[in-house]
């Protein structure tokens, strides 16, 4: 895997042999950190022809609604128009950053764009891609 984004937040590296991003998030972002750094990660996502994503969310802290929606609205269109197949999520340790993963859940499905597929570990998320 090579680190191609490096925030206090958020690491994202690539395995180009497997087209596969893992965006490991940590802690806590504001609305404009997460904007900004999805931006950069659809962007990585098409530079490298990646074709699945694994979120790595059992560290991240709670998001708002909004941002959630904002996500499920303009980052997953975005990833599937350029190509993205597999979705998977490792499911956060906090209860409250649970429920942002829930939220983010409902806005999915409502889009129809990507199944996403949920696991309680990464070794778990990455060997059912």
């Amino acid at each position: 895997m090579q680190t191609l984004l490096k925030e206090r937040f958020l690491v994202v590296e690539v395995d180009s042999s497997k087209k596969l991003m893992l965006q490991t998030w940590k802690g806590f972002c504001n609305s404009e950190e997460l904007r900004t750094a999805h931006q950069k990660c659809i962007n990585l996502f098409r530079e490298n022809g990646c074709k699945s994503l694994v979120c790595d969310t059992k560290e991240a802290s709670v998001l708002k609604q909004e941002d959630t929606e904002w996500v499920a609205g303009n980052v997953t269109p975005a990833l599937a128009k350029a190509g993205l197949t597999a979705l998977n999520f490792v499911v956060p340790a906090s209860a409250f950053a649970k429920m942002s993963v829930k939220n983010l859940e409902e806005s999915e499905k409502k889009s129809g764009l990507v199944k996403v597929n949920y696991y309680p570990s990464l070794e778990e998320a990455m060997s059912n891609l």
